[in-house]
């Protein structure tokens, strides 16, 4: 079947030296805003890192957790934990390597849910009506504000809910695509195309829309090292035979094309 099909396995790294020096830059400038307040309730001194559309930063918490922010988020933290318990409240994207502490577990307040580990590590993405959680290391417990039932986690695996619907599907990522922003690079091992474009719109930051249904599922292998988007799309295009067109600065179109 066409579908069944390998692609060759390749690298790409990026072709510009400019490129690396940006990311590098946007990352030492990514932090939009850091302040802080009382909280009325606890009396507790809270931090609230808020970052821009360009990257995100990286903080430290009191208890030795590391959390990389990605761009268009904001993460709210005690200044110190001093409960029985270390909460920390989400919007948007970023991967936490939680300092293990079995004695005080390690809750992340989204909108919708929350999350619990005791020391592990994993990526969260919470934007509009989805959460998105994949496991890199450890075991991490997922549940839903409406519901009893909580699913946990462990290395690869990772757990999509929809807010609007109440649906959790759960799935695998072998590859840890989830957490590429944090890395810088994407990497496919007979993945669907379908699954391949997923990963891609969220790295990027743009919409692939595949006009052609039939290569949806057929096999991807490869690494894209810190690759532009225009070099990602000339290498599916040359591998898939795709017309690319460029419908908005946000949006591309790919037609045609066949499997190999």
């Amino acid at each position: 079947k066409e579908a069944d099909k390998k692609a060759p396995t390749l690298t790409v790294r990026s072709r510009s030296l400019f490129l690396r020096i940006a990311v590098a830059a946007t990352l030492a400038f990514g932090l939009f805003g850091l302040w802080q307040y009382t909280s009325q309730s606890s009396g507790e001194v809270w931090q609230v890192a808020q970052t821009n559309a360009q990257k995100g930063d990286n903080k430290l918490l009191s208890d030795g957790t590391v959390v990389s922010i990605n761009a268009n988020t904001k993460l709210e933290f005690p200044e110190e934990f001093k409960n029985t318990e270390r909460r920390v409240r989400l919007d948007g994207e970023a991967f936490f390597d939680v300092a293990r502490d079995t004695e005080h577990p390690f809750i992340i307040e989204m909108e919708g849910a929350t999350i619990k580990v005791l020391g592990t590590s994993f990526n969260i993405r919470s934007y509009g009506d989805e959460i998105e959680l994949t496991v890199k290391s450890g075991k991490v417990a997922f549940k839903a504000e409406d519901g009893n039932k909580s699913w946990e986690l462990i290395k690869g695996d990772q757990l999509v809910y929809k807010r609007s619907e109440r649906t959790v599907k759960m799935q695998r990522d072998e590859q840890l695509n989830a957490i590429a922003w944090k890395r810088g690079s994407l990497v496919f091992v007979d993945t669907q195309l379908k699954e391949a474009l997923r990963y891609m719109t969220n790295y990027y930051g743009v919409i692939f829309q595949l006009e052609n249904a039939k290569l949806q599922n057929c096999k991807l292998n490869l690494n894209y090292e810190q690759t532009t988007v225009a070099d990602a799309l000339d290498i599916l295009a040359t591998i898939y035979q795709l017309q690319v067109r460029q419908e908005s600065p946000k949006k591309y179109i790919l037609s045609g094309g066949n499997c190999k």
